[in-house]
């Protein structure tokens, strides 16, 4: 295991790359979680891959100074590796937020990808009221004012979680990243940079059908965050896509993901 870093404008994203493989694997992990998370994962992945996990803006060991971030930092990230281990073909791994960073990049390069591995895909809500990208942007900016005062907003989201308006996943999520300055301008740089992530799906399912890529998703059947049956309808119309159940939550990374990416990555690597 090593750590390295790769150069973005002012700032330096950090890459913790690990693995035996021949094969090249870019992995982006979700808001308020890091690279090492993905060293649960060596069982099932190191054989096959070698893997360059991603520390993303404002997490882990990645320097960020830029004022937000978008698409641009990931493919340029990403090619980069491409450089490094002179290879044309990657397979791309996200989860929860880094699936909208995965599906993004695919966008833009699928005849470059050879395989997407999406976990707990963010970006496929039922479950709440709004998403907050349906916030127009000015209003996002004037929320600054209320997330520097977190007392109040925190008594704002505990009103709306005894209505049951919002579950107890993201009531807890929000108090948590509301503790610190730090945390609370990383939740805001989020806030503001998500438009840049938006899964277009219409865009998403022709460009998938037209290429030759696998896709799977591992989705947990107790995840409060991912709707299970929003996966499978998105992903009914889009071939050579697979979706696995595991009975876990959000918190997908773990031994049962271990065991069933195994047997997922035998599969498709006896037919690719």
């Amino acid at each position: 295991m090593q750590r390295i870093s790769i150069p973005y404008k002012n700032s330096q994203i950090s890459c913790l790359v690990f693995g035996e493989g021949r094969d090249i694997l870019v992995a982006f992990h979700g808001f308020g979680d890091r690279a090492a998370l993905f060293l649960k994962l060596e069982p099932s992945l190191g054989k096959k891959y070698k893997i360059y996990a991603i520390d993303l803006p404002y997490h882990g060991h990645t320097v960020w100074k830029e004022d937000k971030f978008n698409e641009k930092v990931f493919l340029s990230t990403v090619n980069v590796i491409r450089k490094i281990e002179n290879v044309e073909l990657i397979t791309l791994l996200g989860y929860s937020f880094g699936c909208k960073i995965v599906q993004r990049i695919f966008l833009r390069q699928s005849k470059r990808t050879k395989h997407l591995i999406l976990l707990a895909p963010d970006g496929f809500y039922n479950r709440f009221i709004f998403e907050i990208t349906m916030i127009p942007k000015p209003i996002r900016y004037a929320m600054r004012w209320i997330l520097n005062r977190p007392i109040w907003f925190v008594k704002i989201l505990e009103f709306f979680y005894r209505l049951g308006v919002i579950n107890r996943f993201i009531f807890q999520f929000t108090k948590r990243h509301l503790n610190n300055i730090q945390r609370r301008a990383r939740l805001f740089a989020y806030w503001i940079s998500m438009d840049d992530f938006d899964l277009r799906k219409p865009f998403f399912i022709k460009k998938a059908n037209s290429r030759d890529a696998r896709i799977d998703y591992f989705c947990g059947t107790s995840d409060d965050v991912v709707s299970i049956s929003k996966v499978r309808e998105f992903t009914s119309n889009i071939k050579n896509t697979y979706v696995h159940e595991l009975d876990t939550d959000h918190n997908i990374i773990g031994d049962a993901l271990n065991e069933s990416l195994s047997l997922c990555i035998y599969d498709s690597w006896s037919v690719m």
